[in-house]
């Protein structure tokens, strides 16, 4: 049996645990919120102090893999959540809406942890953001898509909440990997995603960011193993 060794206190491994557990709360407390709107049919806007929430009807294509669509950023420490719901939106897509929810705002809500305690994203970072809103050349965007997810600020967080979503979805931490990528790079789109992975540049970007994710997930969580549940 392996021993990893590492240099972190009883009490620095006790708050991680203690931020970890209260995300993860968090994030089911607001998807129930979510839900309770979505099911009485209250579309607009509503916030907390550290959330803000849109919910609209909307159409989307049809080459879409779900009839609905979920828009995240969080600035200045405050999360700005837009979900997008097509009219052919109905309880049958209640449980993957659910999932996917979780998984953004578990990830949105490590950025909040990290921005309040003084970890602000670089300038860098901030620059590629607003590069990737008004980018609409596919080549571009998708490597635009790589390095932004493999900067420090996202990956960090990709990582630790894609274990913590793996585990609430009884899913192979592989399954959410892909949903990830999926979802950054294709925006959930069938019709793009044929496109990109049938250019051999592209889907070798694809493929070489989900990699370095994987190495990443490994360093928090070193026996994890690629068919681990």
């Amino acid at each position: 049996m392996k021993i990893y060794k590492a240099n972190i206190k009883i009490n620095d491994c006790l708050k991680v645990f203690a931020f970890r557990n209260k995300y993860s709360l968090r994030a089911n407390d607001l998807v129930r919120k979510i839900f309770d709107r979505i099911k009485n049919d209250r579309m607009g806007e509503f916030g907390e102090e550290d959330i803000w929430v849109e919910i609209r009807r909307q159409k989307i294509p049809h080459s879409t893999f779900e009839n609905f669509y979920v828009d995240a950023n969080t600035k200045n420490d405050k999360i700005y959540l837009v979900i997008f719901l097509d009219h052919g939106f109905s309880e049958k897509d209640y449980q993957k809406l659910n999932f996917v929810l979780y998984e953004i705002i578990r990830h949105e809500l490590e950025h909040v942890g990290k921005f309040s305690m003084g970890k602000k994203p670089d300038g860098k970072y901030v620059q590629l953001y607003y590069d990737l809103r008004n980018n609409n050349d596919i080549h571009d965007h998708v490597r635009m898509i790589s390095q932004y997810i493999l900067s420090d600020t996202e990956i960090d967080s990709y990582a630790k909440s894609i274990m913590y979503v793996a585990k609430k979805q009884n899913k192979s931490v592989l399954e959410i990997v892909d949903q990830v990528i999926k979802r950054a790079f294709f925006g959930n789109d069938s019709k793009i995603m044929v496109e990109v992975m049938q250019n051999k540049e592209m889907k070798n970007i694809v493929e070489y960011t989900k990699n370095k994710l994987k190495e990443k997930i490994k360093e928090y969580f070193p026996t994890f193993k690629e068919t681990w549940r």
